[in-house]
């Protein structure tokens, strides 16, 4: 089992105050994007110190969550802005879809 290490919310996109439901969650395994109840996305360093990412195809459920999915690997440097830039990179396969909710371990 994962040991979370740290909880972080995101900040508001509009007003930049903390929002209760937009997590960032650290834990041994990498570090996950939660919204409300949902696991959406983990990024972790791979073998050769580059990011990889992995996004539950729940990243695509309503606006707010692919705006704070790109936001959230936005902060990696990785060249996401918007969610189109999410599917760019989907598209490209720089980043792997699972066809199902993801959990701590993953």
């Amino acid at each position: 089992m994962a040991q979370i290490i740290r909880i972080a919310y995101l900040p508001s996109v509009k007003s930049g105050e903390d929002l209760g439901k937009q997590l960032r969650v650290t834990t041994d395994c990498g570090t996950f994007f939660q919204s409300y109840n949902t696991i959406i996305a983990k990024v972790w360093k791979n073998t050769s110190h580059s990011y990889k990412v992995l996004l539950s195809k729940e990243w695509e459920y309503s606006k707010t969550t692919k705006t704070y999915t790109a936001k959230f690997l936005e902060s990696y440097g990785l060249g996401v802005h918007c969610a189109n830039d999410v599917e760019n990179a989907i598209k490209m396969g720089v980043f792997d879809v699972v066809d199902r909710p993801l959990i701590f371990e993953d």
